[in-house]
């Protein structure tokens, strides 16, 4: 046995060990990086298997009288009696047997025992591992098959012999139709799926075989994995999960005497490496030309445009693809033989519908052409869609529908009886894909019936039934390798959502009328797989999380990645025309720089020669960063087909058994605007009562806003995709894209809809990392903004204007003298300038002077920010102005104020021109950075990116470089100088100044205190709490919890605590009752959880704003309420309450009252807090409750002890942002004594995080 095949020998050796086993000790990062100057291997192209396999399609016709009928694939081992044993002795029979047909000769000609039978051979398998040994590796695989037939093969050779008529067969080598073959419709019969984790893997030494030790997943149970032919060079690793589809063989066996064993070779059962990785069948099938094309397109989220006019080619494509689906659903199933053929004005009513809607006219405005072109060039090439509805539209097959075959003796006809689906997005884990299919069709296959010697069947058909996926293309058949391995992958997805054999799919060209039927044989089903293994390895290798955190923590000069992509294709033609050239061009100068080969160097100069070594090392190193984050944003992703519903709910990231209930009047107003996501709307509960399961929805990590994956459980995942449209404890209303309602289900293989049970999971799958490495990229291209890089990367000092063109007297004379300083700043810039407003300086009134004063000038304004409320905080604001807004974004998440700025409030535009007018016009233009509903870094938790430096700001980068552009905010007037002291002291050197004599002495006077003392009638109250708080004089006030049994307690892996809840919630609704408006109230917490436990307590008094720290930022409100949560023995605090930046801008909310509620001795455990207490207790402003305060008003305010339902208990201390290890003890209350004070810290250094 010898070690795992050295770069001579694997595939993918430019990424992985050397040599020796695989060792989960190692770690992921050894085979990511390399010390420099060690030898760099070479990792041979691995792209002809699949070129080579599916360019066999191109020629299938023209051999279809000469080619051999396929092996079937779904065969079981049996064991022959000894008697069949006895009759084939000394018989010589191989694979040609199966594969024979009848022909003008007497006796069949079959290959030689030992070669490789013609009617299976793969021609590209040997080109596909051209390595220095590949003619040894030829040798070892003929001496395999030769040995193999004594063992093996024999098995397979006596399949169904019980049924063999033996007298005949010793004359003629006629065998019946293998029994367990399956045809179109029949019940999906497929080899068994394991999932496994490789523990250990050798390679043997002779015919080359790769052994794997490995445990089958979420259990203790071991395998044996044997890996055969093209299987063998598998790159395997300590820790790799695989799917093997092939049987389970007990033990013991000819290949182990004790471990179950799979074998799996070119003839049986498939393996899917990184079956977590789930990638669409477009970009597996375009690696067949080059593997590098579809990473840097999945990296960059590269739109495949094709070059020049390719933005035209997308639209039409598009929207071709709707108007056949329309057609398709449209149009009522065909009811008798006749054609239900489409007329030309319903393929013209729904060619104007889809051109003329919003989509549509924004997508002839993307491409740079009129609606009449558009309408012109849509006809011409949906010429072909009447003459395919009259021959393929009908109840029946009849020869007016011939479809085009790979390899056929006869005509096939073909009826589309029915559409069952378009667009379905469906995932499949254990295939490792993913996709959106065009359609799945019903359709009836007229074949003629198989003959053979038998005369009497000439002339005789027969009809089979079932679903293909139908495949619509709008271009011309020259991409066609590439289409028909999209549409034989969609086989094997549609097969596992329909849970029927689909052997076939339908490929449709609209500007013909004819469709072509594209097999999904074995030999090219393994070739994709092995394909899209190969893209898997790849995409694991860039988001390997531990071996850039690696090269994190050494210098970058010290420490060399492997290979990141494959090696280009190099060939200047078709590279010229790669939609993905500018990103692969940029990944080789900055990632893998290869040697350019000289045909080459003209395309490579004009897309690099601008970037710089430091430009290079910037892109290399933000990139490094931005994965990391990727790493962890996707680290949950497995969960939702690894997890059950019920485990994953325990963690606070699923809803479980859930059904679907009607709509409620409330609900309605959700289905007004215009949506590309939220095109239904539904409602679910918890299929057993609240009382009954003892739970609520508001536990957990989902909540309004959040992306959600909608799935049937078991069985059928991601059904529908969508976002939280509200939420309660006993029901949460979504907004999804495909329907889930009955009637939309009737297709699926669903016993009883009724009865049907979903899980709602939290979507791990967002874009917005995607999104931040494409802008990155951008900077860098060759048609990138060269000034802004310059700004940014090469920090080239900003200029001003010596005599801007600005009038001061045009200014609000609200604004005080560092306003207008700030705004004269900005009128001189040409490049940028930088405004640090420390809180309530008036940051947001002076945007929207600087906006208005821009707007005069006759600039257009782009508005941006992280979330859409800091956005639309800005807008409101702005208030009536007397120019044009353009408020973009998800229309859901828009202030109910400012949705008459959408384009959805605007008359729908039927010409680009009056489209144009509705995006050019407008001078101002909101929307968020990444069109997100939280900002992107808000959540972060990789901390190696954060010491690498992602969590530096570009205003920190650009102020720590270039101070000079930078203006202060100094004058505040929203807190009084008693709140203001906390920040100013804790955090501003003393800096911030009130702006007004009357901002600092404000204070909270409550029109009518009579409910308060109404809380007394029963009799006096020895000092009540409620009272002292509620004193004009308390202004700034610390409410220490130690006296009470506050403790904090987990949900999942969520933390709330119950008391303080209540305590907070108490004191909201005496504030209520004596007079302030609930909108002038503001409660904040840093727990998502918290959160949603109050807002259940205060669900009466829906005006109260109850957010997060993050989601605070830009408002103020009179008194604002801060519940702290963490309370324990142990002193844990987690993450959340040692980031100094949240608790500034959770403390500087306030105008008049601030109530921060907690645990002083908890609390106690960061310096920052130390000084917060030191001078909260120099000022005395703080206030201790007494044992059992929170119960002493509790009923009359409608707080009585939570519900059993709200609360789930748990000693183990719980962090939202680090995941302990089991077993690790609880940490003691510790100082950070070495940490230096926020005061003495610099502004520019620290706050500007915070903005």
């Amino acid at each position: 046995m010898s070690a795992i095949p050295s770069s001579s020998q694997s595939h993918r050796s430019a990424h992985r060990p050397t040599s020796g086993p695989p060792s989960s000790s190692s770690g992921s990062a050894q085979r990511r990086t390399k010390v420099k100057g060690a030898k760099d291997k070479k990792r041979p192209a691995r792209a002809g298997a699949l070129r080579d396999v599916t360019n066999s399609h191109t020629n299938s016709l023209s051999h279809s009288q000469t080619r051999k009928k396929p092996r079937s694939e779904a065969q079981t081992p049996i064991c022959a009696s000894s008697e069949q044993e006895d009759a084939l002795e000394g018989m010589i029979l191989d694979e040609g047997f199966f594969d024979w047909r009848p022909s003008p000769e007497s006796t069949p000609l079959k290959p030689k025992l030992g070669r490789i039978p013609s009617g299976v051979k793969d021609e590209g398998r040997e080109n596909s591992f051209s390595t220095p040994g590949g003619r040894e590796m030829k040798q070892e695989k003929e001496v395999k098959l030769e040995e193999e037939k004594t063992d093996e093969d024999v098995k397979r050779l006596l399949e169904g012999a019980e049924h063999w008529d033996w007298g005949d067969m010793l004359s003629s080598p006629v065998k019946a139709e293998p029994l367990l073959k399956l045809e179109l419709g029949e019940k999906l019969f497929r080899d068994p799926c394991t999932r496994c984790v490789v523990e250990s893997s050798t390679v043997t030494s002779g015919k080359r075989e790769q052994h794997v030790q490995a445990r089958i997943d979420h259990t203790s149970s071991r395998i044996l994995l044997i890996l055969r032919d093209d299987w063998s060079f598998l790159p395997l690793h300590a820790g790799d999960t695989l799917n093997v589809h092939a049987p389970l063989l007990p033990p013991p066996s000819t290949h182990s005497p004790d471990l179950p064993t799979i074998v799996v070779s070119a003839s049986q059962g498939m393996v899917v490496h990184h079956p977590d990785v789930l990638l669409p069948p477009t970009m597996v099938s375009t690696a067949s030309q080059c593997t590098r094309k579809p990473l840097v397109s999945a990296l960059l989220r590269s739109s495949p445009q094709g070059g020049e006019g390719g933005a035209k080619v997308v639209l039409w494509g598009n929207l071709l693809h709707e108007v056949v689906q329309r057609c398709m659903t449209a149009s009522a199933p065909p009811t008798s033989g006749a054609a239900h053929a489409w007329t030309p004005d319903l393929i013209d009513h729904h060619l104007r519908s889809v051109l003329y809607s919003r989509t549509g006219v924004e997508g002839c405005f993307r491409a740079g052409v009129t609606v009449d072109e558009a309408l012109s060039e849509l006809r011409r090439r949906s010429s072909g869609l009447i003459e395919f509805s009259k021959r393929f539209m009908r109840a029946e097959p009849s020869s007016d529908g011939v479809l085009k075959v790979d390899a056929q003796e006869g005509e096939t006809w073909l009826a589309l009886r029915r559409t069952r689906g378009v667009e379905e997005d469906v995932w499949s884990p254990s295939w490792g894909l993913k996709g959106k299919v065009d359609a799945s069709v019903q359709v009836s296959l007229s074949t003629p019936k198989a003959g053979f010697f038998d005369s009497r069947t000439k002339g005789e058909r027969q009809v089979r039934k079932g679903t293909m996926p139908f495949e619509i293309k709008t271009g011309r058949p020259g991409r066609g390798v590439e289409h028909r391995a999209q549409t034989m992958l969609y086989t094997l997805l549609l097969g596992e959502r329909y849970e029927e054999e689909i052997p076939s799919g339908l490929l449709y060209y609209t500007q013909s009328a004819e469709v072509i039927q594209v097999s999904a044989k074995r030999n090219e089903l393994r070739a994709l797989l092995m394909a899209r293994n190969d893209l898997a390895e790849w995409t694991m290798g860039q988001n390997d999380g531990e071996a850039r955190e690696q090269a994190i923590e050494v210098e970058l000069g010290d420490v060399e990645e492997m290979a990141f992509l494959p090696e280009p294709l190099d060939d200047p033609w078709s590279c010229g025309k790669c939609y993905a050239l500018d990103g692969c061009m940029l990944y080789r100068r900055t990632h893998d720089p290869l040697p350019v080969p000289s045909d080459m160097e003209d395309l490579f100069v004009q897309k690099t020669s601008h970037i710089s070594s430091r430009q290079a090392t910037f892109f290399r190193t933000w990139e490094r960063l931005v994965s990391l984050e990727e790493n962890d944003m996707n680290r949950f992703r497995a969960e939702l087909w690894t997890m059950t519903a019920q485990a994953r709910e325990s963690a606070g990231r699923c809803f479980a058994d859930m059904v679907v209930i009607p709509l409620r009047e409330e609900d309605k107003r959700f289905l007004e605007g215009d949506r590309k996501i939220h095109t239904h709307t539904a409602r679910f509960v918890k299929r057993a009562t609240i009382t009954q399961r003892g739970e609520t929805l508001l536990n957990g990590h989902i909540s309004v806003g959040d992306p959600v994956v909608v799935s049937a459980d078991p069985g059928l995942l991601a059904l529908a995709r969508g976002f939280v449209l509200s939420l309660s404890p006993d029901a949460v209303v979504l907004g999804l894209d495909h329907a889930v309602d009955e009637e939309a289900l009737k297709e699926l293989p669903i016993k009883d809809v009724a009865d049907l049970v979903w899980r709602i999971d939290k979507d791990e799958l967002s874009t917005g990392i995607s999104r931040l490495r494409d802008n990155l990229a951008q900077l860098f291209y060759a048609s990138g903004d060269e000034r802004r890089r310059s700004l940014v990367v090469d920090l080239d000092p900003p200029t001003f204007a010596s005599n801007p063109a600005f009038d001061p007297s045009e200014l609000s004379s609200a604004l005080n003298a560092p306003q207008r300083t700030a705004i004269a700043k900005v009128a001189a810039a040409k490049d940028y300038a930088l405004i640090l407003g420390m809180p309530g300086t008036g940051k947001t009134s002076t945007i929207a002077e600087i906006i208005r004063m821009l707007v005069r000038q006759g600039k257009s304004v782009l508005l941006t920010s992280y979330t859409h409320s800091a956005v639309d905080t800005i807008l409101l604001r702005l208030g009536e102005v007397d120019f044009d807004v353009l408020r973009l974004g998800n229309t859901d998440k828009v202030h109910p104020d400012l949705k008459k700025y959408t384009l959805a409030a605007r008359p729908q535009a039927t010409t680009v021109q009056q489209l144009e007018n509705q995006l050019l016009l407008p001078p101002v233009v909101a929307t968020t950075c990444l069109s997100i509903d939280h900002p992107l870094f808000a959540r972060r938790k990789n901390r190696a990116a954060r010491k690498g430096g992602l969590d530096v700001s570009l205003f920190r980068r650009l102020s720590d470089a270039h101070p000079e552009a930078v203006v202060d905010l100094t004058l505040q007037y929203r807190m009084n100088e008693d709140i203001m002291l906390l920040s100013n002291r804790l955090i501003y050197n003393d800096r911030l100044q009130c702006g007004s004599e009357e901002t600092a002495r404000r204070s909270l006077v409550l029109k009518d205190k009579s409910p308060l003392a109404a809380l007394h009638t029963g009799g006096p109250c020895d000092g009540c709490w409620l009272e002292a708080l509620l004193d004009e004089r308390c202004k700034a006030v610390f409410v220490d919890t130690d006296l009470l049994p506050a403790r904090d307690s987990r949900v999942g892996d969520l933390v709330q605590n119950e008391i303080e809840a209540s305590i907070v919630a108490q004191l909201a609704n005496v504030l209520i009752a004596c007079g302030l408006r609930p909108m002038d109230i503001g409660i904040l917490s840093l727990y998502r959880q918290q959160i949603k436990l109050i807002s259940h307590l205060l669900r009466s008094a829906p005006g109260v704003e109850i957010l997060t720290a993050d989601r605070s930022q830009g408002r103020d409100k009179e008194c604002i309420l801060i519940s702290m949560v963490r309370s324990n023995e142990t002193g844990e605090l987690g993450e959340l309450l040692k980031d100094w930046r949240r608790l500034n801008v959770s403390f500087t909310r306030a105008r008049s009252k601030l109530v921060i509620v907690g645990s002083r001795n908890t609390l106690g455990g960061t310096l920052l807090m130390r000084e917060f207490f030191d001078l909260m207790t120099e000022k005395g402003w703080i206030y201790a409750l007494k044992p059992g305060a929170h119960l002493l008003h509790a009923e009359q305010l409608g707080c009585p002890s939570l519900p059993p339902m709200l609360k789930r208990l748990s000693e183990e201390p719980e962090n939202e942002n680090e995941e302990r290890k089991s077993g690790t003890p609880p940490k003691k209350v510790k100082v950070e004594a070495h940490s230096l004070s926020p005061a003495k810290r610099a502004i520019l250094s620290d706050i500007i995080n915070a903005l």
